[in-house]
């Protein structure tokens, strides 16, 4: 069995905030999903994608993308196999990057990457969050402070 290590990162410079999961290779995209956005103090109760274009999600250009919607028949490309029964180990290769867009609202953007790709004799099948550094943006802020 083997074990994928990803981060996820928000912001650049000082500002920088990175998180670090750990997975099984046979993990959905959606599990992925669930253990990034957990790292980080978010809840999973949008819409998200991910995405082969670093720059936008919505690049017309666009070579591969993975979304909740195909999971829902609204997929934007022919390849989109959704993120419920497309696993990890089907999309990232080690050290390959994709863009996450969550919340296409308030259009949250992350960079995912795959760190490593090890083969364990562990039997441990549930995500781990291995590491937080820098603080993560709050989801929903209390804009009634102002």
């Amino acid at each position: 069995m083997a074990h994928h290590t990803y981060s996820i990162t928000f912001g650049t410079g000082k500002d920088k905030a990175v998180a670090k999961v750990r997975v099984v290779e046979t993990a959905s995209l959606f599990e992925l999903a669930d253990v990034l956005l957990t790292a980080i103090g978010f809840d999973l109760d949008h819409a998200f994608g991910f995405h082969s274009s670093l720059k936008s999600p919505y690049d017309r250009n666009m070579k591969r993308e993975f979304t909740a919607f195909a999971d829902q028949g609204e997929g934007r490309l022919e390849s989109d196999t959704g993120v419920e029964s497309t696993k990890v180990c089907d999309v990232f290769s080690e050290g390959e990057k994709m863009l996450f867009h969550f919340d296409y609202g308030d259009d949250w953007i992350f960079i995912v990457q795959c760190l490593s790709i090890e083969k364990t004799n562990s039997r441990k099948r549930k995500p781990e969050i291995l590491e937080v550094v820098g603080i993560f943006p709050e989801q929903y802020p209390d804009y009634d402070e102002e």
